[in-house]
């Protein structure tokens, strides 16, 4: 696997790399030959990078392992200090354990003067990463490291707000409160989360992933042919995954690396209603009746900061929202719970007072206890490397809970976010601050008057130099380089040479501030007993997915923030979240009826579909925007409630790893077609069997929908839109008011139920419709699969933990047509499988090249017993229906034959819910 190369390496970019490079001295090789260790030495003349407090570290070593056939880590370390390493701890991704290695598909090369590094793709010849010739800096304070693309076709490398494909341009990765910030290619439009994780395509059309295991502040600057990246603190350690033309196997052997997504609690699938502005508990039940009197689901209320005591954390505002009203309006509507919770603990609190005594607060470089500024004014922050932290965050929750029973739990501002930049510790709010208005006008339906509105960051001097400048800390001064397009390190967060207890800054520890106060939340909920529960963070990052959810922010309310939401949603799949959504509407600025119907036509395909919006907007309940908004929600929860235990059986049968909310290129990855942007970023699949294909711009009904090579049926009426002999465009109409187009691919079988009356998730029950997309074997039959998750009791989180989770509640679902036999077997997909019986409705058969009516006899198979159940035949245009009468319930699985009477071909017609 190993070569060393005697061709020296080509030195050619930049003087510094001229003269200025590392070479290596010696090597050695274990005697298992999977873990090479080379020691090299600075060859160069500067002493320090650009500052002298950054000084050149003149030994390095270089460590290659081995993993397996197709994953190598490749690490570069200070041969004599040991610098900053992101922990191998939960929930932070492990090293991967080391396999058996038999035949690699790569080969590691390496030159050592200058040195250099080069892996490749065995079968391909095809670069993975080749640092020949590129810029490489190891200082103290500074480190740079490039590498040569064999192909453009990079995803990932967030959390941004941005097309799916990277285009050439300065990308930032460092968690921060960048409200309504949409990426443009230049520095500084990170988001909430750390995930230096490509997915590149190399022109063999085979896939690999990288991983830089880091947790500093870094630059990513993406050319046309080579990636360089910066960082300030820390380590390199990459991490190669190598896979082949399936694009949706590699990122599940990534997510098992990063340590397997969780399965939210199925309850979390419902509609959400939040905003910031629900001014008392009256606000909030008179969203729950108008959401009940509009016919419209309703599942989850959240309240944000309205229901503290001066925006403080672990304190209610008992006149406004007393506990135990507000607990009695949730249970009498059938409702659950979601209150807010920011990262900053506001001084002059029994919060802040605890935390003080338990010594959990993060220190300043002076030793003292580092104060910031959010909501409340003065705050102090959670340091998460404290034995104490844990138990103390697990307290408060315990002492709010009693008070005000909640279901599950939103953290936010936890970047950290700050108002000041550094530490503010003398800072006092303006006057009209202090005494602010409670919020909100009388009626919450009306936009929120100027007068009782809050500032959105309470103002803070600045300090500045006579060039209008921000001033700079001395912790920026001695930076040779400071990130992310700043002046300043230090802008709307805390003091990143704040100091841990563990020894390490905050420059070292914020990109895990968000993924740490998850951790302590998910603690907290599994000591109290619950085994699946619901935190929803802003800040996350890679190994999130282990223990809570994420939303894309504070997202604006365009049309332009509609579409990006899309690949925003793949790329968080990609990073392993996929219980994700953006907030429906906008969270930002004024929507508008047009806007909030195309938006819940997505939105309701949402892994985590929420309505939230700002203090300062109109009101954008689903109710409050006029009929055609009233109209298009209504169509389009009710679909998403008839899909809601497929989509959670999505979930339970990735175990932990794959996409859900996906690019159509990860199941059709030959199709050239669906990388190009218009295609890639504004259609979608749903899993594998379900495409979607929405309106995403102003005054036009009209979609250019592309179709793979596949067969394809509309989900709703069975038409077919492609006949599988090959790729085809389609213009499509798509009215305000319609569900969003939804296609089903040939091949599958959806379990959906009716939803027409469901109002809360609690109303679905065990009776199913199976839609059944047939599509020709080889064997000149027809036939269809799917899956669906049948536990005992779905809402006992425990329990799915223990059946579905741990074990196996899936039913496997057969059909098979030949001739005039329909055959369909419904059984656990295990011998262990844990089941409980449903009840099968009728079957919708698409693709029937006849189309035959009438009546007949199921003839079923249960328990080893024949049944006959009578079986109602209907044709439709595209179509034919059998409905049982009594329906067919299954517990340890059933074996059905059906006859179907043939009659004469049935043209098929256009459907009659878009135009052509």
């Amino acid at each position: 696997v190993f070569k060393k190369s005697t061709k020296p390496a080509f030195r050619a970019f930049g003087s510094w790399h001229r003269k200025n490079y590392y070479k290596g001295i010696n090597y050695s090789v274990d005697s298992e030959g999977r873990n090479v260790s080379i020691e090299c030495q600075y060859a160069g003349r500067k002493i320090y990078y650009r500052r002298k407090s950054s000084p050149i570290i003149s030994n390095i070593r270089f460590e290659i392992i081995l993993l397996s056939n197709n994953n190598l880590r490749v690490r570069v370390v200070d041969s004599n200090k040991t610098r900053w390493e992101v922990p191998n701890v939960y929930p932070l991704p492990e090293t991967p354990k080391i396999k058996k290695l038999s035949d690699p598909i790569y080969t590691v090369i390496f030159c050592m003067e200058p040195f250099a590094l080069k892996i490749i793709r065995k079968s391909t010849n095809e670069t993975i990463f080749d640092t020949t010739g590129q810029r490489m800096v190891y200082s103290e304070k500074y480190i740079q490291m490039s590498t040569l693309l064999a192909s453009f076709d990079l995803y990932g490398l967030g959390e941004r707000a941005f097309q799916f494909r990277l285009v050439p341009g300065n990308y930032s990765i460092f968690p921060a409160d960048h409200p309504n910030t949409m990426e443009d290619g230049s520095f500084g439009h990170n988001l909430y989360g750390q995930y230096p994780i490509y997915l590149s395509r190399e022109k063999s059309g085979n896939f690999h992933t990288a991983f830089l295991k880091t947790s500093s502040p870094l630059d990513v600057i993406v050319h046309q042919k080579r990636l360089e990246f910066r960082a300030v603190t820390g380590i390199f350690d990459f991490h190669f995954i190598l896979g082949q033309k399936d694009p949706e196997m590699l990122v599940r052997k990534l997510h098992k690396s990063l340590g397997r997504w969780i399965v939210p609690p199925f309850w979390s699938f419902g509609y959400h209603q939040s905003r910031w502005g629900y001014r008392n508990v009256s606000v909030l039940e008179e969203v729950a009746v108008n959401h009940s009197r509009a016919g419209l689901p309703l599942d989850v209320l959240w309240t944000d900061i309205d229901y503290m005591q001066k925006k403080r954390d672990f304190t209610i505002d008992k006149k406004q929202f007393p506990p135990i009203e507000l607990s009695s309006m949730i249970k009498r509507y059938r409702l659950r719970y979601v209150p807010i919770l920011d990262a900053g603990i506001a001084v002059g609190t029994a919060a802040c007072a605890e935390g003080l005594s338990r010594d959990v607060f993060i220190k300043n470089s002076t030793g003292e206890v580092l104060t910031a500024i959010v909501w409340p004014g003065l705050t102090h922050f959670v340091d998460w490397t404290h034995p104490n932290a844990t138990k103390y965050w697990s307290d408060m929750l315990t002492a709010l809970h009693m008070i005000l029973p909640f279901d599950g739990l939103w953290i936010d501002m936890n970047e950290p976010s700050s108002f000041c930049d550094g530490e503010c510790p003398d800072w006092k709010p303006p006057r009209k601050h202090r005494k602010h208005k409670k919020n909100h006008t009388k009626n919450h339906s009306k936009k929120n008057k100027s007068k009782n509105k809050p500032e959105h960051c309470p103002a803070v001097p600045k300090k500045e130099n006579e060039d209008n400048k921000k001033e700079e800390s001395q912790f920026s001064k001695e930076m040779p380089y400071v990130p992310l397009g700043l002046e300043e390190i230090n802008t709307k967060t805390i003091s990143l040479d704040a100091v841990h207890y563990d020894g390490w800054r905050e420059l070292e520890w914020h990109s895990l501030f968000g993924l740490m106060q998850t951790a302590a939340t998910h603690s907290y909920f599994q000591t109290a007993g619950n085994r699946q529960p619901f935190i929803l963070s802003r800040s996350t990052a890679f190994g999130t997915g282990r223990i809570g959810f994420h939303w894309t922010g504070d997202n604006g309310s365009s049309f332009k923030w509609l579409r990006v939401s899309i690949p925003h949603l793949f790329s968080l799949n990609f990073f392993g979240i996929p219980f994700v959504g953006a907030d429906i509407c906008g969270f930002i600025g004024d929507t508008d009826p047009q806007l909030c119907a195309r938006w819940i036509q997505i939105g309701a395909l949402y892994p985590f579909a929420r309505n939230h919006n700002d203090w300062y907007a109109i009101s954008q309940e689903l109710y409050a925007l006029g009929d055609t908004v009233l109209e298009a929600s209504r169509a389009n929860l009710r679909l998403r409630y008839s899909l809601l235990k497929h989509y959670y059986t999505l979930f339970l049968k990735g175990r932990g790893t794959g996409t859900i909310f996906r690019p159509v290129f990860f199941s059709f990855p030959d199709d050239e077609i669906l990388y190009v942007d218009s295609v890639l970023n504004e259609q979608f699949m749903i899993g594998e069997e379900l495409m979607a294909t929405p309106a995403v711009y102003r005054n036009t009904s009209l979609v250019i929908a592309y179709f793979p090579e596949d067969r394809w049926y509309s989900f709703y009426d069975g038409s077919v839109w492609n006949n599988g002999a090959r790729s085809r465009l389609k213009r499509l109409s798509v009215p305000l008011e319609a569900k969003v187009p939804l296609f089903l691919r040939g091949g599958y079988i959806i379990p959906k139920q009716s939803a027409s009356k469901v109002r809360r998730i609690d109303d679905l029950n065990d009776c199913f419709k199976l839609v059944v997309a047939l599509k020709p074997n080889n064997d000149k039959t027809l036939g269809a699969q799917g899956v669906l998750a049948a536990p005992a009791d779905i809402f006992d989180e425990n329990l799915v933990t223990n059946d579905c989770v741990e074990g196996d509640c899936l039913l496997s679902i057969v059909a098979k047509v030949s001739g005039d036999n329909l055959t369909l077997k419904v059984v656990g997909r295990t011998v262990n499988s844990h089941i409980s019986p449903i009840q099968i409705i009728s079957l919708r058969l698409y693709g029937l090249p006849k189309l035959p009516s009438g009546a007949g006899d199921a003839l079923v198979e249960r328990d080893g017993k024949q049944e006959k159940f009578k079986t109602m035949i209907t044709r439709f245009p595209h179509y034919v229906k059998l409905r049982f009468e009594p329906p067919i319930s299954t517990c340890s699985g059933i074996s059905m034959n059906v006859t179907l009477n043939s009659v004469s071909y049935t043209h098929l017609t256009l459907p009659t819910i878009y135009s052509v």
